[in-house]
């Protein structure tokens, strides 16, 4: 009976631990190249000159996010964050959670945000080929300053700024930033997607940016001063997005470039973390199959002229 007893212990701690969210900045996920080939490509794409400019506990590998309490629906991928990712691991009983590693700014996202300074930026580029006409991927934006430091200063940012062939922005290379809000060219923020916030935040509660696209957040403080979730398979944000995804119109064949950055504002203290989903940075092309229709199932038959052909 003891024995019995021991192992159904162990086998519950197991299962427990495996439902948290799991991030890993180690071989080889410590390698911004297999982070890119092995776990963001998706179909239709094919990369190169892949670089990372940040912190190297800033970027890794994460899984088991279709497990965490409230879902970020996102099961795997990449996490690029503000500070160290091991700060979006929960729950969410600290009631701020961040660091600063001293590296420099952005020029892009200094610009969404101006004139508030940015700080502790990481910031992942490579070029891409796609073989359609469009490329896309998901993504989840989650952050240490909601709710309480909705409409203030602190307005972490993001950004994903793509340039190439029939791309015009007022982003570095003429890029533009594909980041948005659906259907809106507004750049989403702390300051501009987040929940009914005025009972909790300490800055203005009455600015138009408390409510900012309620749709697309998930709230994760319980509305409480400081933020808590103690759900032991939340993770540390206070609140995130839901899945959105960023695309571009492109030109099959063409070379692009994509930079994928993120950094605190106004201070270097609360992290944000951006969540890319794994396989999803894709531009299937078309698959074109074709079968004679003319001469009924014979194969073996020939022609001269015109002919019908059914094109799939």
């Amino acid at each position: 009976m003891k024995s019995f007893i021991s192992v159904s212990i162990a086998l519950l701690c197991f299962n427990q631990t495996n439902a948290q969210l799991v991030v890993n900045s180690a071989a080889p996920y410590n390698t911004p190249a297999y982070l890119v080939q092995n776990v963001l490509l998706g179909t239709g794409v094919t990369v190169s000159g892949i670089t990372y400019t940040g912190d190297p506990n800033a970027i890794g590998f994460f899984n088991n996010g279709l497990t965490t309490s409230p879902s970020i629906l996102l099961d795997s991928g990449i996490i690029i964050a503000s500070g160290d990712i091991i700060n979006a691991l929960g729950p969410n009983t600290s009631p701020a959670a961040g660091n600063s590693n001293g590296m420099p700014s952005d020029p892009d996202l200094a610009l969404i945000v101006s004139p508030n300074p940015i700080y502790d930026a990481a910031i992942l580029e490579f070029d891409f080929v796609p073989n359609s006409d469009t490329m896309k991927f998901d993504f989840v934006f989650a952050s240490e300053e909601y709710p309480e430091y909705t409409c203030c200063s602190v307005n972490d940012v993001f950004g994903f700024f793509i340039s190439g062939p029939g791309i015009t922005g007022p982003y570095s290379n003429n890029s533009a930033n594909i980041a948005l809000i659906p259907s809106t060219t507004v750049p989403i923020q702390i300051n501009t997607v987040n929940g009914a916030c005025q009972a909790v935040s300490f800055c203005d509660g009455t600015s138009p940016c408390c409510g900012g696209f309620p749709q697309y957040y998930t709230d994760n403080s319980g509305w409480t001063n400081p933020p808590t979730n103690p759900d032991s398979n939340a993770i540390q944000y206070d609140g995130f997005t839901t899945v959105l995804t960023a695309k571009s119109v492109v030109q099959c064949g063409q070379t692009y470039h994509i930079k994928i950055a993120i950094s605190d504002v106004g201070d270097g203290i609360y992290d944000s973390g951006v969540f890319l989903r794994g396989g999803s940075f894709t531009a299937p092309g078309v698959t074109i199959s074709t079968s004679v229709s003319y001469g009924g199932l014979n194969d073996s038959t020939l022609y001269e002229g015109c002919g019908e052909a059914c094109f799939v």
